[in-house]
């Protein structure tokens, strides 16, 4: 099977309508058209160009982390992942949905129903959390738009010191970090 990209294949429709526009003006005849039949397209696979392909954080880039954690946009990095939360949900988070006391976080606001849940808050993030609430100026947790903070601190920071990532790739890693200690991946469905 021949895999071509996308932009190929709309070469490929644009060269078969530009034949089609020439012949109907007469500017080629009938025949020269026939060219294209020599060009198979029936084995062609068309590669999604926009599918993001997630990369996992190593351990050693989250052991950077770590080491950075009083860095505010370190602490959001940590925190989506050692919970696997959507950067979306965590943003629109209030303080009144972090139960630090009972280790759980109440996701209201999630892309699916599914997606509304309570999410255990691991010892490991706990003063990282507490320092984002304690930072905090309002009922909310960030009073920011959560594109703002990625696009413009997050993505930076994260080049700064070497490493590339979207904030869906802190899910990515979660999961599968919970797939490979054994969890279920229908509970990881959320």
């Amino acid at each position: 099977m021949t895999l071509i990209s996308s932009v190929d294949l709309s070469s490929k429709i644009i060269l078969d309508l530009l034949y089609d526009y020439a012949i109907k003006n007469e500017v080629l005849s009938p025949e020269a058209k026939k060219i294209m039949d020599y060009v198979d397209i029936s084995d062609v696979q068309v590669e999604d160009s926009n599918k993001v392909k997630l990369r996992l954080y190593t351990q050693e880039e989250i052991n950077t982390l770590w080491q950075l954690e009083d860095d505010f946009n370190a602490k959001i990095a940590l925190v989506l992942l050692y919970t696997g939360m959507r950067s979306g949900e965590l943003y629109n988070l209030r303080l009144n949905d972090i139960h630090i006391d009972e280790r759980y976080i109440d996701v209201k606001h999630a892309k699916t129903e599914a997606g509304i849940r309570q999410v255990p808050i691991c010892e490991k993030i706990v003063s990282l959390l507490e320092d984002l609430m304690y930072a905090s100026t309002s009922e909310k947790l960030f009073e920011r738009n959560k594109n703002t903070v990625f696009y413009y601190q997050m993505l930076p920071f994260l080049k700064s010191h070497n490493t590339v990532h979207t904030t869906h790739d802190t899910r990515h890693t979660f999961i599968t970090r919970m797939v490979e200690l054994g969890i279920d991946s229908r509970v990881l469905n959320f």
